[in-house]
């Protein structure tokens, strides 16, 4: 004889399934389900099927293990931005670095080289220089003419060919002006360019692992470097809608701690999500650890007990 069981109440399986035990554990009955639409049939495989009546069972007082894994807040994978092999890695895992450490540079021969000359393009200030003083000097002629014309000593058709004159060595020196910001902003671009060459720790923390050697060849985006910073943990859970409005930004809360700390430790709650997920009944929050002393490794399992 075989036994079908259908739930009269909604929900995804596994809560159906806690409420099914809740159900027995609190002395709940089973209805036989003689308007099943498919009753018939199952007669005639010798088959019954049965309502779990779960609209009477208490679970208010059912206790919920609430588990998630420790990470660390902060963890990179650093990539390589540009193609090339690794030229140089300058640390090894376990290595504890400042912020903005270089912690390996792929092959930036080029890279230096246009920096270079960039350099130098920006550097020359000689063309400007030039096209000011002469600007200068037909500016001040100008403004002499201008004095002569008021004693007639000059006509009105020689003052605006130096006019025009003036006008002309203001718009080379305005050429040149632009050049330079030009030649500035290549400059920029390749120092851009020889900084992606570089690898640097983006945060304070240690060498996790280090996944490229020097003289291998990474592909564009694939990681050359992990690095984490310890100091703090982060735990994500996912808590059953009864939770909501109890458990608060702020609050402190015991978890329990799997192996290998095996032991109770304490989390600041840093995040409640107000958003509910209405297929699972539940709501996100997420909690820290300090472990400043760095005692703790990460990726155990916790355990948050809610009544």
């Amino acid at each position: 004889m075989n036994l079908h069981a259908f739930l009269r109440l909604g929900g995804n399986e596994s809560s159906n399934f806690v409420l099914v035990v809740a159900m027995l554990l609190s002395g709940g009955t089973l209805v036989m389900a003689d308007d099943s639409p498919l009753q018939d049939e199952r007669k005639a495989k010798n088959e019954i099927s049965v309502y779990y009546d779960l609209t009477e069972v208490d679970t208010s007082n059912l206790s919920h293990s609430l588990q998630g894994l420790t990470k660390p807040r902060k963890y990179s994978e650093l990539t390589a931005k540009v193609a090339g092999g690794i030229k140089t890695v300058f640390v090894k895992e376990g290595d504890v670095v400042p912020q903005g450490t270089p912690l390996a540079v792929i092959d930036d021969q080029s890279a230096v080289a246009a920096v270079k000359v960039a350099q130098v393009k920006a550097n020359q200030d000689a063309a400007i220089e030039r096209s000011r003083l002469d600007f200068q000097i037909e500016d001040e002629r100008l403004e002499r003419l201008k004095s002569a014309v008021n004693f007639n000593a000059t006509s009105d058709l020689e003052l605006w060919e130096k006019k025009a004159v003036r006008d002309q060595r203001r718009a080379i020196l305005d050429e040149a002006n632009e050049v330079a910001e030009l030649a500035q902003a290549q400059l920029m671009q390749a120092q851009v360019e020889l900084a992606n060459h570089k690898i640097v720790a983006p945060f304070t923390g240690q060498i996790i692992q280090i996944m490229k050697k020097a003289g291998t060849v990474p592909q564009l985006g694939e990681p050359v470097v992990i690095i984490a910073d310890l100091s703090e943990l982060e735990v994500e859970m996912h808590l059953p809608l009864s939770q909501f409005g109890k458990i608060n930004v702020g609050d402190r809360l015991q978890l329990s701690a799997q192996q290998p700390v095996s032991r109770m430790i304490e989390a600041k709650v840093i995040s409640v999500s107000p958003l509910i997920n209405p297929t699972s009944n539940t709501f996100r929050c997420l909690f820290v650890i300090d472990n400043s002393d760095e005692n703790l490794p990460a990726g155990f399992a916790v355990t948050l007990q809610s009544e």
